[in-house]
């Protein structure tokens, strides 16, 4: 609700004077009525007039009126807008601090970050041919697995299946050297037999490099390398 406030208001008389006797309104300096004829120039009469201004209504004129621009709702919209905008700067600027932060101390090095915890690592699943060959024992060369003896001698061992025979276990090492010149010696294990709880085998192929060798040198290669480790039959 507006409220108005008038200020300033000028009080107007009523012009001329009033017959004494019937009310009626004359020009100033009247001698007489020209209504009823009374006289009306007398001390009496001027004060009868003044009685009778005094009880005329009298017009109030507001030369300016001030209405004050007061909206209760508008001033809380601002306020709601103000507040949400300040709200939201200080959430930004909170999130910019915290990715500053996490990104001034992150390691920039992880080789620098020493911990006493250590990935757990699961190891690569060996195949069971070859876990047959490496567990098992040459019949001229009992008492050690084929598998250590091999680790025992050769360098930069390797034991893999065949691509295109999955029962052909292939084992690859370095230590062997042929009029001083090195190789790297490529053996092949086949024939796999399961008989009772036992499994049979036999090395079928031997490379030097990859030139396959004739089969008198797989006698010789087994012989030198078991006598080099101390494992020799006789």
């Amino acid at each position: 609700m507006n409220h108005k406030i008038y200020k300033n208001t000028i009080m107007k008389g009523v012009q001329g004077m009033f017959c004494h006797k019937c009310g009626t309104q004359l020009p100033e300096d009247t001698a007489f009525c020209f209504k009823c004829g009374a006289n009306v120039t007398s001390q009496e009469v001027n004060n009868h007039v003044e009685q009778i201004k005094a009880q005329q209504p009298v017009t109030v004129t507001a030369e300016s009126v001030y209405e004050p621009n007061i909206n209760n709702k508008t001033f809380n919209k601002k306020a709601i807008i103000i507040a949400t905008v300040i709200g939201i700067t200080v959430i930004v600027a909170l999130v910019v601090v915290f990715i500053f932060l996490s990104d001034a101390l992150r390691p920039r090095n992880q080789d620098h970050v020493h911990s006493d915890w250590q990935p757990q690592t699961t190891a690569p699943r060996v195949p069971q041919r070859v876990r047959d060959v490496q567990e098992g024992e040459f019949s001229d060369f009992s008492g050690i697995t084929i598998g250590e003896a091999f680790r025992q001698f050769f360098n930069n061992t390797n034991w893999t299946t065949c691509a295109t025979q999955r029962d052909v276990v292939i084992f690859s090492g370095d230590g062997l050297a042929y009029n001083d010149e090195p190789f790297r010696i490529h053996i092949h294990f086949g024939n796999f037999e399961n008989i009772g709880h036992d499994v049979v085998f036999e090395i079928i192929a031997i490379y030097f490099d990859d030139v396959r060798q004739w089969d008198y040198m797989i006698d010789e290669v087994l012989y030198y390398v078991f006598d080099a480790i101390g494992h020799f039959p006789w």
